[in-house]
């Protein structure tokens, strides 16, 4: 066989070795592409199950939220409930917390309104102005004294329950308020015209003779707010023990839930006043809830004590527009506001009482603060030693003469 017979062979089965590596590798990289395609298929799907598994997931995360929520809503809802019935109609605190803030006239120097700032658990805001005396007292010679302010109201502890004292911080109050320079009504009719029921209408008057001895000088100390048990207790115990009686502005929502507290009050000689039966401001209200919320408070304090009370006074210093015409009853102010809602300390309470107080003065303070009990009995000794009587505030006007007319505003007793 010739040399260029084996080259061609030679030739021929590098060729066919060349050809089957080729088919080979094209096999393998045809096996090697399907492969990628499957592994490209099930990468798809195991993406698709996955997104499949989050929105599962977070459909069942969106349903607890929501039973949750819905849960929370439930009890707060529940508690809200709870609270209402217990310390009655809580809405207006906020609400008539802004009502004194644009409720101001064109009379200058009759009288302020305000509310004191939140503290702690405690729901007050600061002082702010309300003037002006309109309606029935525009006709009437008015007087000026010294200028008053403060309210404050804390919820319910029923007399079951009068073992287990509060202190002030864990007492919410109501609302707050203020008022303005003080003034009194000079009354023109004669005490013997006067009528000791219920005011009806016109100028009814109401004067309540009593103790007082018109030749040494008195005071009248008026509480607003209450009954509440454990401050009540102090102060009428230290009136007993001074022979003296002060003047109690009751809420009427809370009289069942005090009934024992309001028949000491009476039975001690002191006296009852209308705070109205919810707190509001009676300026804002319909002309029949005006007498409603008084009437109802009356009919309240009258079941407990068999005594229907003769003097109001009115939330928020809330004595204008159409307050005088529907209130048949006179309204109580106050000269001295011993802001005991604001310092809560018992040596501040005192200093507001001994600086100020004089002949003729109504002082205002709150039967919520445990500071205020203290600091009336500091003071009662000290005013007792400088020959002052303490008496209601009928008393105190009866003993000077002055008669108290439906419908008027006091303030206090100016020096003759």
């Amino acid at each position: 066989m010739s040399k260029d017979t084996k080259k061609n062979i030679k030739g021929t089965d590098n060729r066919k070795n060349t050809n089957s590596k080729i088919s080979k590798n094209l096999k393998t990289q045809d096996r090697q592409n399907a492969m990628k395609r499957i592994s490209k298929t099930r990468q798809a799907k195991m993406r698709e199950e996955e997104v499949k598994s989050t929105l599962k997931f977070g459909v069942k995360l969106v349903l607890v939220l929501a039973v949750v929520i819905g849960c929370a809503q439930l009890f707060f809802y529940g508690k809200n409930v709870m609270a209402d019935r217990s310390n009655g109609p809580a809405a207006w605190i906020a609400a008539e917390s802004s009502q004194t803030k644009d409720n101001s006239s064109d009379l200058s120097g009759l009288s302020k309104t305000g509310e004191p700032e939140k503290e702690e658990q405690e729901e007050t805001a600061g002082p702010e102005t309300k003037e002006g005396i309109t309606g029935g007292l525009a006709s009437k010679e008015i007087q000026t004294g010294e200028p008053p302010s403060g309210i404050v109201l804390e919820p319910f502890l029923p007399d079951s329950e009068k073992g287990q004292q509060q202190t002030p911080e864990t007492i919410a109050p109501f609302a707050v308020s203020s008022d303005g320079p003080g003034n009194v009504v000079q009354a023109a009719p004669p005490l013997g015209e006067a009528s000791l029921g219920p005011a009806g209408g016109g100028n009814e008057l109401f004067p309540v003779s009593g103790p007082a001895d018109d030749s040494k000088p008195m005071i009248a100390f008026t509480f607003d707010d209450g009954p509440y048990y454990s401050v009540d207790s102090r102060i009428l115990d230290t009136l007993q023990a001074y022979g003296g009686r002060a003047t109690f502005f009751i809420v009427g929502s809370r009289v069942n839930d005090y009934k024992d507290t309001l028949k000491r009050i009476r039975d001690s000689g002191s006296e009852i006043g209308n705070h109205t039966f919810n707190h509001k401001n009676l300026e804002k209200i319909s002309p029949e809830e005006v007498t409603s919320q008084i009437e109802m408070t009356n009919d309240a304090v009258e079941a407990v004590t068999g005594f229907r009370p003769k003097l109001v006074r009115v939330p928020y210093g809330a004595f204008k527009g159409q307050v005088p015409g529907l209130v048949s009853y006179p309204m109580i102010q106050w000269n001295i506001d011993t802001q005991d809602w604001s310092s809560k300390d018992k040596d501040a309470i005192a200093a507001s009482v001994l600086s100020q107080a004089r002949d003729g003065s109504i002082i205002l303070m709150h039967d919520l603060y445990s500071a205020t009990a203290e600091a009336f009995e500091t003071v009662i000794p000290l005013l007792a030693a400088q020959g002052y009587q303490f008496v209601t505030v009928s008393e105190m006007y009866a003993a000077k003469g002055v008669p108290l007319e439906a419908g008027q505003v006091y303030f206090n007793i100016p020096k003759g």
